[in-house]
């Protein structure tokens, strides 16, 4: 498998990649024993190496678009997915250590590294500035993360796709009651 085609990679939930939109830094994530997502190699080498007051931050990324499609599907049937796009040169996968992932080899990246952590915190310092993020939106044309049609909230997604606003009413409270089942059915 070629290394790159000039990008890498990585699909999060709609939910997941909305919560983006709202910061202008996609951060790699802290690396911890509860997530089960670590790269083996990465945790018997370095967890414990850490010094008081350090983590590992870590983020996954697909080599190539095939692979990527590959595995889309099969992750997220029951969840919009969004499909996403770096410059495999970005500058902050650049500052971190790029290995295979041992979950997916050999068609995924792991970058990571160790540092500086603070009680609590959840996401590494710098990041890839949204700017430099790309999406694939629902017409199958990429797009900056923020001008996308899929990043939007639901009743523009719908509006352009041909929805009505009262229809989006109806949807919405029906959505409103299903998630009110499944809660009481959760009890």
């Amino acid at each position: 498998m070629s290394d790159s085609d000039g990008y890498v990679y990585r699909y999060d939930s709609l939910a997941v990649a909305s919560r983006l939109v709202r910061q202008p830094v996609a951060r790699a994530p802290l690396e911890s024993d509860n997530k089960g997502q670590s790269s083996a190699r990465l945790a018997d080498r370095s967890e414990k190496s850490l010094a008081a007051g350090q983590g590992i931050f870590r983020i996954s990324f697909w080599k190539v678009f095939g692979a990527a499609l590959q595995s889309f599907g099969a992750t997220y049937r029951t969840s919009l997915a969004v499909l996403q796009r770096v410059r495999d040169d970005h500058p902050f996968l650049a500052s971190l250590t790029r290995e295979d992932d041992d979950w997916l080899k050999p068609t995924a990246w792991l970058y990571w590294k160790i540092d500086a952590h603070a009680h609590e915190q959840e996401w590494s310092v710098d990041g890839i500035f949204l700017d430099d993020v790309e999406v694939l939106d629902l017409d199958g044309t990429w797009r900056r993360f923020k001008d996308a049609l899929i990043m939007k909230s639901a009743e523009t997604r719908l509006a352009g796709r041909g929805f009505l606003p009262i229809l989006l009413r109806r949807l919405h409270f029906l959505d409103g009651l299903a998630n009110a089942y499944r809660r009481a059915m959760a009890r």
